[in-house]
């Protein structure tokens, strides 16, 4: 039986899915150990989106270049990444990508290590309650989402691209 959201005009029947579209399938990857030989950057990769896309990344031999913040899930991560797969290679680096020169780091730590970035997922992100007017926002909290959502991505893309060349997919 299909849930039904219920609205002032209508019930609109639901249906929900739990299967995969073959398109984004990634059991063919990971059978096919596509990534081997390729290099996968991750910045957020300590818990949510990032972390299962860490784990997925590895199941389909990539190595990896984990960052966040918090030291302790990262390293939470790295150690579950290795239980799957003992042999992957993986670097993890504390970082919040607000800093510069923290990504910068990153990047650098991940390139020297592995000599090249093949994919390069800028993941980390903020998000404030917006449980006031703007005008009663704290403007140091509000301006932090910006610093980690949208600069954060570009000095990520572009010490990425300049440390590849611009033959990284960002």
């Amino acid at each position: 039986m299909s849930p039904t959201i219920h609205t002032q005009d209508a019930d609109l029947p639901v249906t929900e899915r739990f299967d995969v579209y073959p398109e984004i399938d990634p059991s063919k990857h990971i059978a096919n150990k596509t990534y081997k030989d390729k290099v996968v950057l991750i910045t957020g990769a300590s818990r949510g989106i990032g972390k299962e896309l860490a784990i997925l990344y590895a199941k389909a031999g990539a190595s990896l270049v984990l960052s966040a913040r918090n030291q302790k899930l990262l390293e939470e991560v790295k150690q579950e990444v290795l239980r799957i797969d003992p042999a992957a290679k993986v670097v993890s680096v504390v970082a919040d990508v607000a800093d510069i020169k923290q990504t910068e780091a990153v990047v650098k730590a991940g390139v020297d290590r592995f000599g090249k970035l093949d994919v390069v997922i800028a993941n980390a992100g903020k998000f404030i309650d917006w449980d006031a007017p703007i005008g009663e926002q704290n403007p140091i909290a509000w301006w932090s989402v910006f610093e980690v959502n949208l600069r954060g991505v570009h000095s990520l893309a572009q010490f990425v691209l300049s440390a590849s060349g611009g033959q990284t997919q960002c």
